[in-house]
């Protein structure tokens, strides 16, 4: 969740590009399990497209086991 992303925009988890799919308030991208172990704790970013576009801030992702699959909400506001 966030603010201002744009039509293609994509996520960049843990320095792979992913399409993301979504509104201006909420992307949503799927990743494997493989891409979830194969760092503690991920960096997660956006990039919108221009014109206007550019990086969001970069958060961490803390990657916790969650029962019959694991679905991520990351809050990053696009600049």
């Amino acid at each position: 969740n966030g603010s201002g992303f744009a039509a293609g925009a994509t996520v960049q988890f843990n320095g792979t590009n992913y399409p993301a799919t979504g509104n201006s308030t909420q992307l949503s991208i799927t990743v494997s399990a493989a891409d979830l172990a194969s760092s503690a704790d991920p960096p997660v970013s956006v990039f919108n497209p221009g014109p206007g576009g550019g990086v969001s801030n970069v958060v961490t992702l803390v990657v916790t086991q969650a029962p019959g699959g694991s679905r991520l909400y990351l809050p990053l506001i696009a600049r």
